[in-house]
């Protein structure tokens, strides 16, 4: 009887572990399925992550690369902007200085024509040789003429009589301020003044203005 009880007490223990061991079994498997799950949503996370930033880094490369194109073309139109309003100022600065050239040319010769009126009206026995010098190409011939007069007495008393003398002298002066006023508006102003003041021209000019007492 006693051996009967052993042999059941041991056979319920061993019941017992085996219930137990099934439940460990269970819970392992339970466990190792939960762990392989969340490996899985670890993996892909991961995943997500590593194709959410491989995205990211792809589209800041490519508005990187968006804005360098960009910026080139910026520099591209900004020097050739810059280009062509140098070769504007440049070509305006030529015609500028082609125009003064061709006006300033234009009043200097009218100044040496008026000479000639001034010189006749001063003296109305010029001799032949001034006329010959004059058709052969010397067109300051008779500004140079001019300024052998030293009776300022007879220019102001001239220009008080004579209608058409004080028209030849008025003319004259207004274009020599002309020619002045061109002068200034050019790229080499005192130069040029200081060059057209010292010069045959200049010289009647201030020969005229002294002789009237003008300013």
């Amino acid at each position: 009887a006693y051996v009967d009880r052993a042999q059941g007490g041991s056979k319920e223990l061993v019941d017992q572990f085996e219930q137990q061991k099934k439940r460990l079994e269970v819970t392992a498997q339970q466990v190792e399925s939960s762990l392989a799950h969340t490996s899985d949503v670890l993996r892909g996370e991961s995943k997500n992550l590593r194709d959410a930033s491989s995205m990211a880094a792809e589209e800041a490369l490519i508005s990187s690369l968006k804005f360098q194109k960009q910026a080139e073309r910026l520099t591209e139109a900004s020097a050739k902007v810059q280009k062509q309003t140098e070769e504007i100022t440049n070509k305006q600065r030529q015609q500028g200085g082609e125009a003064f050239r061709k006006a300033s040319a234009l009043i200097i010769d009218g100044l040496h024509s008026m000479s000639i009126d001034l010189a006749r009206s001063l003296d109305n026995t010029l001799p032949e040789e001034l006329w010959n010098r004059y058709r052969r190409g010397e067109k300051s011939i008779f500004t140079k003429k001019l300024l052998k007069t030293k009776d300022q007495d007879r220019i102001r008393n001239l220009y008080k009589e004579s209608g058409d003398f004080r028209r030849y002298v008025d003319q004259y002066r207004r274009s020599f301020n002309q020619l002045l006023e061109e002068t200034e508006r050019s790229e080499h102003s005192q130069m040029l003044f200081e060059t057209y003041a010292s010069s045959e021209i200049g010289k009647v000019y201030l020969m005229l203005t002294d002789a009237l007492g003008h300013d």
